[in-house]
């Protein structure tokens, strides 16, 4: 029947696909259901709780598969958005030793202390949830990036707590480095453990696992994440982080608009009219090569140069005195003024006004 109201009221297979794919939109791949019925619906149960938790990831789940593998339980599968089980720790007559393995870990102090089927599922909506801040901030979908927005992320988090629970936090979250050394220095990890963390033990999580937990989705969804780590940058700060052509059209588009509209707050008051408009004239074709450089598309970049290049400041005097029969103060007025002033039919055309 596909009226059942929680995954928990699930009595087979077939349900819980039915479950998944009504509520969520989830397909379950058919080798799902050679697992073991009873921690298939726990890790399910796992996957809803972190999406409720972090609505923005509910577009990052699209299907629940199977692999073989070693040495892990579950795996985020970021092409395919989807979270996949192993397939050999999940035969009915490998469960027992499976739990074992969790327990195991955590007595080992590798994952968060409690940790169940459940927690550990949990985890790899973190990696949903890296995956959703990286394309909030317009950055092309590769690992090394979002490891990066990740550790972004974990210190903006870990910079707001109260300093007395900061060592507590790192604590916990470093991983026993020495254990598992290759996974710890992945800081896209910090947050899937402190789910798995929050999933485990609720309110007796540590401070900065409930931290990280409250806090992703605002970064995700609101702006000022992205204003912060993206747009308010320089370009030489910008490139050294995440390198050229890392950008999409639209936050390259919200990156220059940002700068243009300040280029009178870098311009030195006490400087004659012309050397004011000069300079604002400058900023503006620096910030526009600065823009194209960081664009992903590289065939549009070469296409912009080609029909719009920077002008020369003497064209552009011309034009606003030859075509538009301005004197040169009106002249120099007007590219003093107009340099804040970026193109409104680009900025429709990207839905930005």
């Amino acid at each position: 029947g596909g009226g059942n109201k929680t995954i928990n009221d699930c009595k087979n297979f077939d349900e819980l696909a039915t479950y998944w794919q009504k509520n969520y939109g989830v397909a379950i791949q058919g080798t799902v259901k050679q697992l073991e019925f009873g921690a298939v619906k726990e890790a399910s149960a796992g996957w809803e709780a972190a999406l409720n938790l972090i609505p923005s990831t509910r577009q990052y789940l699209k299907e629940i598969q199977t692999k073989r593998g070693r040495g892990w339980l579950f795996a985020y599968n970021y092409d395919a958005r989807a979270v996949v089980f192993n397939k050999d720790l999940f035969q009915p007559d490998k469960i027992a030793q499976t739990l074992e393995g969790i327990k195991y870990t955590w007595e080992q102090g590798i994952v968060a202390r409690n940790a169940t089927i459940k927690s550990m599922a949990a985890h790899e909506i973190g990696h949903a949830a890296n995956l959703a801040l990286t394309e909030a901030l317009g950055l092309s979908v590769q690992n090394t990036y979002i490891n990066q927005v990740g550790e972004l992320f974990v210190k903006d988090v870990f910079a707001s707590l109260p300093k007395d629970q900061r060592k507590e936090g790192l604590e916990a979250l470093r991983l026993k480095i020495s254990k598992v050394k290759k996974y710890a220095q992945k800081k896209s990890e910090t947050l899937a453990e402190a789910l798995n963390d929050f999933i485990a033990n609720g309110q007796r999580a540590t401070p900065f696992s409930k931290a990280l937990v409250n806090q992703i989705e605002a970064a995700i969804s609101s702006p000022e994440f992205l204003t912060k780590h993206i747009l308010s940058q320089d370009y030489s700060k910008l490139r050294k982080t995440f390198g050229l052509a890392c950008l999409d059209d639209i936050t390259v588009r919200k990156w220059y608009i940002y700068h243009d509209e300040r280029i009178h707050e870098l311009i030195d008051s006490s400087l004659s009219l012309e050397q004011k408009a000069h300079q604002a004239f400058d900023l503006r074709n620096e910030y526009r090569t600065q823009a194209r450089d960081l664009m992903q598309d590289r065939k549009k970049r070469a296409q912009l140069d080609l029909q719009y290049p920077n002008p020369s400041w003497e064209d552009i005097l011309r034009h606003k005195m030859a075509d538009k029969g301005m004197t040169k103060e009106q002249a120099l007025e007007d590219i003093f003024k107009t340099a804040m002033k970026s193109n409104a039919k680009v900025n429709r055309s990207l839905g930005l006004e």
